[in-house]
């Protein structure tokens, strides 16, 4: 995609939606789609953004007289629950459900809101508090790790980007795989996965692998 800086340069830029998994070790990518210029940054903010925002103005009405559930605590944060189903919003053929979470951290004084809207009528509230929460999973053990250690932050050859990006994928999916896999108890080690990658390059040029790698690979 390209969009023009305030220099009057354009400049070009990859995105893609990443499909990974989380929660528990090892974090494998399944699959990613590069978005098109119409998926991109000037494009307005669609149907479902406004839907759930009206959604949302409904519930707040809602919420001043029902939908109060019993609050819970984790660690140090308390959380005080809002939970209604029915919702009903364009484009979308199952009922939704609208939950609230107020977080109070009992070490600071101001509040956290979260809005969540799902299709998931069964699952306890809780639970789908920590499923929220499990979204940062993504990032450090994801996204992060791609664009610090993979060199995935930028791609000097936008011709290729998607082809690039594919094989950083293959590189991450078969390092979880070694660490969390093969070694299994890598956890234990209390290593970070950048000090793995270190060793590994240190031990490729201690024992002089170009040869194998470079030439006759």
């Amino acid at each position: 995609m390209v969009r023009e800086l305030k220099n009057g340069i354009k400049e070009y830029f990859p995105r893609s939606v990443v499909c990974m998994t989380m929660g528990s070790d090892p974090h494998i990518i399944i699959g990613q789609e590069m978005l098109y210029p119409r998926d991109g940054n000037e494009k307005d903010e669609g149907e479902l953004t406004g839907g759930k925002r009206l959604i949302i103005k409904d519930a707040i009405g809602l919420f001043k007289t029902e939908g109060r559930k019993e609050e819970f605590r984790k660690d140090n944060v308390r959380v005080n629950v809002w939970d209604l189903t029915g919702f009903q919003m364009e484009g979308v053929e199952k009922s939704l459900r609208v939950l609230n979470y107020v977080e109070q951290h009992l070490n600071e004084k101001e509040e956290r809101i979260v809005w969540v809207v799902t299709s998931l009528m069964d699952t306890d509230y809780i639970a789908i508090w920590t499923i929220m929460h499990k979204r940062w999973d993504i990032e450090e053990n994801g996204f992060h790790q791609l664009k610090t250690y993979y060199h995935a932050k930028h791609c000097f050859e936008h011709a290729a980007a998607e082809t690039i990006f594919m094989l950083n994928i293959i590189a991450f999916n078969l390092r979880e795989m070694y660490l969390f896999r093969r070694m299994q108890t890598f956890r234990k080690t209390k290593m970070t996965r950048r000090e793995v990658s270190i060793k590994i390059k240190d031990d490729l040029l201690l024992h002089n692998y170009r040869k194998l790698i470079y030439d006759d690979g």
